[in-house]
């Protein structure tokens, strides 16, 4: 997929795809090469959450994930995932520290050279 990562923290995480690796059969970016994306800034997002912040170390496991596609891209494709809203995210970490396991839910946007092309919501 050729994935590379632009910028990637507790806050915010920015993924980029080019195009050529992740064609289709009509020369646009493959829905599935996006759902990847998407996933992987989610799932990049929480981890570094619970690291860097918080210093665990925990198996992130995603549950359930759903892509809209708003358009075709024929270029490279761009996945931005920001925090959750703080009460979302204590409410995680008191579940992981009380029963092991908790579940939280991830926003991803899609973007290719600036327009919005499709979101990813993931828990």
């Amino acid at each position: 997929m050729g994935v590379l990562v632009v910028h990637a923290n507790a806050d915010r995480v920015l993924l980029c795809a080019p195009l050529a690796p992740n064609l289709n059969h009509q020369q646009t970016f493959f829905g599935g090469s996006a759902a990847t994306l998407a996933t992987l800034a989610a799932w990049t997002l929480a981890h570094h959450r619970f690291l860097e912040r918080e210093g665990l170390d925990v198996n992130l496991v995603i549950q359930r994930g759903s892509m809209e596609y708003l358009q075709p891209a024929a270029a490279e494709v761009e996945a931005e995932c920001l925090a959750p809203a703080e009460p979302s995210w204590e409410r995680l970490l008191r579940a992981v520290r009380q029963r092991g396991k908790g579940r939280i839910e991830l926003m991803v946007e899609l973007r290719a050279e600036g327009v919005v092309i499709g979101s990813f919501r993931g828990s």
